[in-house]
């Protein structure tokens, strides 16, 4: 039995009745996708999400990965629905078409992803081999690309990035890999990698690895970091599999979820025989070529932790709309009332319209990013369209950091609707928030992504990405004041602007006055940035929505829909965004206390 439940009508509308993707569907880059193919996508990815891959959810967590002497088992039904995933050719869509694929826009590839990783997130982490291939057809030499992108872009093979170490987390240039050269392009690779995911498992012949190392005599820090394929068997020039490649499993990590996700200890080289090929034939490049990766596995953090959301919040729907307790609250003087659904109570309409306004802002969010990389990509790269792919490189850690806090903090709410019946595994809640809790810490943690959007994607191209943003967003506010409907939430939206705007000027004066100042504030300004963003989001949505309300009879199903869309505008603008006035209070309070609080004080 699957649990899964899909939100289609809300992803339609993003991307055809919001961004208006099929103006940009049939031309190239993407001529071979119409409008009518992207939706019939859409349908049949929610159904084999649910038919195949929500079915394995429950049984693949309570089953787990097994470790015994060096190999993982996964659990039993993961191998035929991969396969079936495979032969479907759903690991195709964000591959080019010189390599066998689809070469769709990211705005279908990601709520694709999105239905995918929220039926099953463990087993749809074994399917992104595609991704690996990306990078060693972006950076490797001809020759790397023929011999391990096959593999991977056909589905035989999976693989996987290793950056972290013992004692190199988020310090990666403090890592201890070795790399030593033997001739061309080939290395000897000695190390150990930890909370690698996927390292080791039964499902595919083969794992590729992309592993950080430093070249011996190369610079310290990440400037002296080169990034190597290592397949776990080695493959031979003409891609056909040779002996085993010195990469050794020395144990997976018990964790709180995730469970049928096998996360590894590697070994490389323990036997002084591991090779690896450096990529593109170049060093002290790792870092840049591996943050090509790293960029798209943040955006994919931030839909998974959507997505689980997603699905949490209309089991919560439904479970409350079922669940018979209690009065209506205007009838709890009357002992003769009649009990009634507890989606009646006021603070279960609460809760269910946090996580509702808060998925369907973090799904516009997500869509944004995804469709500015499309208008990016149409317009021929990042040099013809800067302010676009700024966009891109500012939202990038919003998408990631703000969804997978936020989603764990929504899915707690639908827990809360369940009562203790959503603590119990009868009912998925409680195992969706054990999955999604791992997206705030790995592909960097939340304050990662917020000294990033602080440090580098504010100042950038001197501050005018930043700067038009506001601008736009101020526009809007302006524009919908003269709608009586929303005008409350667009004067909401206006001062937010502002609030925001006077916390990024107090942090950069922070970096000359104390720089401890940007570490203590740095993640509530990534909230309140985000918050402001989805609430303009919304109100975008909101606009679109009473515009289609228009053009409907009465009794039109879409009715219910458009004016859910104007209330969670509403919901959003009055109950959530309001926390940007209260973090612009905070930081400029310039409060210090804990870190002039002595450690034994703690």
């Amino acid at each position: 039995m699957s649990n899964f439940k899909s939100n289609i009508r809300d992803i339609e509308f993003n991307l055809f009745e919001v961004f208006q993707l099929g103006q940009m569907l049939g031309k190239p880059p993407f001529e071979n996708t119409s409008e009518e193919d992207a939706r019939v996508i859409l349908k049949e990815a929610a159904k084999f999400a649910d038919e195949v891959f929500g079915t394995t959810y429950e049984e693949g967590d309570r089953e787990g990965c097994q470790f015994d002497e060096g190999k993982v088992t996964t659990p039993a039904c993961f191998k035929p629905a991969l396969q079936k995933f495979i032969e479907n050719s759903w690991h195709l869509m964000d591959v080019a078409e010189e390599h066998g694929g689809m070469d769709m826009p990211h705005s279908l590839v990601s709520p694709v992803h999105e239905l995918f990783t929220a039926a099953n997130p463990s087993l749809f982490i074994y399917a992104m081999g595609s991704s690996i291939a990306n990078v060693i057809d972006l950076f490797g030499t001809e020759e790397q690309i023929q011999r391990f992108g096959a593999g991977l872009f056909e589905g035989k093979w999976t693989g996987t990035m290793c950056l972290t170490e013992t004692d190199a987390g988020s310090d990666v240039g403090a890592l201890r890999s070795k790399a030593r050269k033997i001739e061309g392009d080939l290395y000897y690779i000695e190390g150990t990698k930890r909370f690698i995911t996927g390292g080791e498992h039964d499902l595919t012949e083969n794992i590729i690895h992309l592993v950080l190392a430093r070249v011996e005599g190369a610079p310290e820090g990440t400037k002296g970091l080169s990034l190597f394929i290592v397949p776990k068997v080695r493959v031979n020039e003409d891609g056909s599999l040779g002996e085993s490649n010195d990469v050794a499993c020395a144990g997976i990590e018990h964790k709180m979820g995730f469970m049928a996700s096998a996360t590894c200890q590697l070994g490389f080289g323990e036997n002084c025989n591991c090779h690896g090929w450096l990529l593109g034939g170049v060093e002290n490049k790792g870092i840049r070529q591996m943050f090509s990766l790293m960029n798209g596995a943040r955006l994919w953090t931030g839909i998974k932790a959507m997505g689980l959301a997603s699905t949490a919040y209309l089991n919560a729907l439904a479970y409350t709309k079922d669940r018979i307790q209690g009065q209506d609250m205007k009838d709890m003087m009357s002992k003769s009332a009649p009990r009634v659904p507890i989606i009646r109570h006021p603070d279960v309409r609460r809760m269910l319209m946090n996580q509702k306004s808060k998925v369907e802002a973090m799904r516009a969010l997500m869509t944004k990013t995804s469709f500015l990389m499309d208008q990016v990509k149409a317009a021929g790269g990042p040099e013809r369209a800067p302010n676009e792919q700024g966009l891109v490189d500012m939202l990038t850690p919003l998408v990631k950091a703000y969804s997978s806090e936020e989603s764990f903090l929504a899915i707690n709410d639908s827990l809360q609707c369940l009562g203790g019946s959503g603590y119990c595994n009868d009912y998925p809640i409680e195992q969706y928030m054990r999955d999604a809790k791992i997206t705030s810490i790995y592909e960097g943690t939340t304050h990662i992504q917020a000294l990033d959007l602080v440090a580098r994607k504010l100042p950038a191209a001197g501050g005018s990405v930043y700067n038009n943003l506001l601008s736009e967003i101020s526009a809007v506010a302006a524009e919908v004041r003269n709608d009586e409907t929303l005008k409350a939430a667009a004067e909401l939206l206006g001062e937010a602007v502002e609030a925001v705007k006077s916390q990024s000027d107090h942090l950069m004066a922070y970096f000359a006055e104390n720089i401890y100042l940007i570490g203590l504030n740095a993640n509530y300004f990534l909230s309140s940035l985000s918050e402001l963003i989805c609430g303009w989001l919304l109100l975008e949505q909101a606009q679109v929505a009473k515009k289609g309300l228009e053009k409907l009879s009465e009794g039109h199903p879409d009715n219910d829909f458009y004016n859910g869309k104007i209330a969670t505008a509403k919901f959003f603008t009055s109950n959530i965004l309001p926390q940007v006035f209260t973090r612009k209070r905070i930081i400029a309070q310039k409060d210090t206390s804990a870190m002039d609080i002595p450690e034994a004080g703690l």
